[in-house]
């Protein structure tokens, strides 16, 4: 080990920031750095570590020799790695999906109904609040914030895109999508994780469809 240097052991893909750092370091443009690389094992194997390279000098000082404390998170980068490729297996089998599928941000809706205190209320008593009170059934309507949408989903209420349909968000809400969205806001209300109800949607060319709706809340949410 002793006969070899860092740029022999290093990834070619990781020495020139290294080499460009150390080269900060000799002419006192810096004094530390810390940087993830990659180095190769006595085996040619890859391990991935976090180096730190320290100054064995004070400011002011002859520049001397450093000190490298290197820390290895082969481990970490695996798991991150796998993380990246389950993401991504489930965004495909998102967007690809036959059935009409989004994601959807309900924690201002949430918030709003602890404001009026209709948490943990008692059942009948919210359901009666909103349907007396359409406009703020109309207004949880207006916190759900979409976050994704598939390629089905944009089908089902035709539209070409995701700021195309935000856009007719608000018209594509009709009378029966009314009533069964009050009860969508009684389930959240009642801490309900899952939801469900036949209903009917208007798409952007005004055309009813009736839907079997179904709502789930991601774990940890």
């Amino acid at each position: 080990m002793k006969e070899k240097t860092y740029q022999s052991i290093t990834h070619p893909d990781d020495l020139q920031n290294d080499n460009t750092n150390i080269n900060k370091i000799k002419q006192g443009e810096m004094r530390d750095y810390s940087m993830q690389k990659r180095y190769y094992t006595s085996k040619g194997e890859i391990v991935w570590v976090n180096l730190t390279i320290s100054p064995l000098w004070e400011k002011g000082e002859k520049i001397t020799s450093n000190i490298a404390v290197i820390e290895d998170i082969t481990s970490k980068k695996l798991a991150e790695e796998l993380i990246k490729k389950s993401e991504n297996h489930f965004k495909s089998l998102f967007d690809d999906s036959p059935l009409p599928l989004r994601e959807e941000d309900f924690s201002e809706v949430k918030n709003y109904l602890k404001e009026l205190k209709l948490i943990n209320q008692d059942e009948e008593i919210v359901r009666n609040y909103l349907t007396n009170n359409p406009q703020i059934v109309h207004k949880c309507h207006s916190y759900i914030k979409l976050i994704n949408v598939n390629k089905a989903c944009f089908n089902l209420y035709k539209v070409e895109n995701l700021e195309e349909l935000l856009n007719t968000k608000s018209e594509l809400f009709n009378t029966k999508f009314l009533t069964d969205f009050t009860e969508h806001l009684v389930a959240i209300t009642q801490n309900k994780t899952k939801y469900s109800l036949d209903t009917l949607i208007k798409n952007s060319e005004n055309e009813f469809r009736n839907i079997d709706l179904r709502w789930n809340i991601i774990r940890g949410y």
